[in-house]
C-alpha cells in the first residue's frame, strides 16, 4: 500500500510534493516543470538601478552602460543582457522590447556596456536593455532617449576659389 504524504515547502514560491511508498522510495516533482529534484526558478532578475546612461554619441553610434543586475538563483556574471533600440517610444515592456526592437547583437553575459553603431545622424533614439537569468525569466531597464549628433562634415575652405585672391 502506498502512502501519499503531500510535504508544503515554500521555497522560491513553489510547493513540492513527494509521493513515498512502503519500502520509502520517493519520487518529487515541482509545479514548475514535473522534474524530480528541480528547485526552478520562478522569479525574473532584480534590477536595482534600472537607469540607462548614454556615454559617448556620435553620429552613428551610441554607447550605453548601466548597472547589474542580480538574481535569486542565477550568479550575477550568467545574468545575460541584451540591448535592444527603436525610432519610436515603444520599448516600455519585455514583449514590447522582443516585438518593436531591433537587439544588438545577441545576450552576452558579464557586461554593463553596450556599443550600438550604425544609427543614423540626427536621429533620436530609444534604448532598453533585457536582463535574461539561466531559467529564462527576464527584466527589462528603463527607457533611455538619446538622439545622434549631426553627421561629422569638414568643409575644408581654404579661400582658393575666393575672388579676392584670383579676381574675376
Amino acid at each position: 500500500m502506498k502512502k501519499l504524504i503531500i510535504l508544503f515547502a515554500l521555497l522560491f514560491g513553489l510547493f513540492a510534493c513527494a509521493n513515498v511508498d512502503d519500502e520509502g522510495t520517493s519520487q518529487s516533482w515541482s509545479e514548475a516543470g514535473g522534474e524530480s529534484g528541480d528547485d526552478a526558478d520562478g522569479a525574473a532578475p532584480i534590477i536595482s538601478d534600472d537607469t540607462l546612461t548614454a556615454g559617448t554619441v556620435s553620429s552613428s553610434t551610441v554607447i550605453i552602460s548601466w548597472t547589474a543586475a542580480d538574481d535569486d538563483t542565477t550568479a550575477p556574471a550568467e545574468l545575460k543582457y541584451l540591448v535592444y533600440y527603436s525610432t519610436s517610444d515603444n520599448l516600455s515592456t519585455v514583449a514590447d522590447a522582443e516585438t518593436n526592437g531591433t537587439a544588438v547583437g545577441t545576450a552576452e553575459a558579464n557586461i554593463i556596456t553596450k556599443s550600438v553603431s550604425g544609427l543614423t545622424a540626427s536621429t533620436s533614439y530609444y534604448f532598453v536593455v533585457v536582463v535574461t537569468d539561466s531559467a529564462g525569466n527576464k527584466s527589462i531597464y528603463s527607457t533611455l532617449t538619446q538622439a545622434t549628433v549631426a553627421e561629422d562634415r569638414h568643409d575644408w575652405d581654404f579661400g582658393i576659389w575666393d575672388q579676392s585672391i584670383w579676381g574675376d
